[in-house]
């Protein structure tokens, strides 16, 4: 009789102890789900409208523009009638400096326009400390220090890219160069493009 009751206790502490165990798990899979669903909400909602956009914020400290990447057009004195219009979402805007401005607009916001592209072979520009003429090796370093990826590079010229933003820089070689080492120890820069994208799926023009 006492050994039946024993077992019967035993396994009445063995049901509660998994009884716990399931509890535990059971929060544990509930505050991870918690956590995974805020962050989900604050990657798609939260950060496109209320972060500083870092990325774009840096590139506009590090190059004197009369624009600023990511800002409205409607924001400037720009005269349309002078521009380039290539399609119902954008237009350019050619400077007699050997500079061009590009501003696009979205789909559904096509009456705002933002700076988003710009194109120089102007030596009187600075971008992150390098200009036309300088060695690809400096604008190589001081890219690269700013954060920004170094991808596809041949003879002809080298992409960088940081977030959304690509830079391509045009090379004019100086010596026999066969790799990518050489491209960079022999390489001058000619011209450079920037050009930025918007990241929020609801395209309202937001950049990060």
């Amino acid at each position: 009789m006492e050994d039946n009751f024993d077992e019967d206790f035993t396994e009445v502490k063995r049901k509660e102890k998994n009884k716990n165990r399931l509890r535990k798990l059971g929060s544990i899979i509930g505050i991870t789900l918690l956590i995974l669903f805020a962050g989900i909400i604050i990657y798609e909602f939260i950060w496109p409208h209320f972060v500083t956009p870092f990325a774009i914020k840096d590139l506009n400290e590090n190059i004197e523009l009369p624009y600023e990447f990511g800002v409205a057009a409607s924001e400037y004195d720009i005269d349309e009638g002078k521009s380039d219009r290539s399609d119902d979402v954008s237009y350019y805007i050619e400077s007699g400096d050997r500079e061009t401005y590009g501003f696009s607009g979205y789909p559904d916001y096509a009456c705002t326009y933002r700076f988003t592209y710009f194109d120089s072979s102007n030596p009187k520009t600075t971008l992150f400390g390098f200009k036309v003429g300088d060695s690809m090796e400096k604008a190589d370093k001081q890219l690269r220090k700013h954060k920004y990826t170094r991808g596809i590079i041949d003879e002809s010229g080298c992409i960088y890219y940081r977030g959304k933003i690509e830079i391509y820089i045009d090379i004019f070689l100086t010596d026999n160069s066969y790799n990518v080492k050489d491209y960079i120890k022999n390489g001058e820069v000619i011209s450079y493009s920037i050009e930025i994208s918007s990241t929020d799926k609801q395209h309202k023009g937001y950049y990060k």
